[in-house]
């Protein structure tokens, strides 16, 4: 007859996990290089959107910000007025949500390739960069 397997009784501690999921992890120099490559790809289309006059005049029809507001999701539109809005056969899809929408898509990839959201206030702001330049104290100057 089989006899049981035997038991070992002798203790092996188990390794401790990690507390944190990312503890010990070092960000590889090739993921930083890449990382600020695409952070430069979106400031590029920043920096294109920023100084396309035609883009920023667009930007400022109210179509067109209220169709940015709903892809944001700031305001959503109900489906009728959404569908009237999209509607690819108006004048003002055509002329101007559509080329403005076309370039907002090239900046979403950049930022879905980067892992990040879309910076839409930079877009308004014109800025170039992602993220909002911090701003350094002044020193008060008084009078003695």
């Amino acid at each position: 007859s089989k006899q049981p397997a035997r038991i070992n009784h002798e203790y092996t501690p188990i390794p401790e996990a990690p507390a944190s999921w990312s503890e010990g992890r070092e960000k590889k120099k090739a993921d930083k290089i890449k990382e600020k490559e695409l952070i430069a790809a979106i400031e590029a289309v920043l920096k294109q959107l920023a100084d396309d006059e035609e883009f920023q005049s667009d930007l400022k029809r109210p179509a067109v910000q209220k169709a940015i507001d709903h892809w944001t999701n700031k305001n959503r539109l109900p489906k009728e007025e959404a569908a009237l809005l999209f509607d690819e056969d108006t004048f003002e899809f055509q002329q101007y949500l559509k080329p403005t929408l076309n370039k907002l898509s090239r900046l979403q990839t950049a930022c879905k390739r980067a892992s990040l959201g879309v910076p839409i206030d930079a877009v308004f702001t014109r800025r170039s960069t992602i993220f909002e330049p911090k701003e350094i104290p002044q020193p008060v100057l008084t009078d003695q």
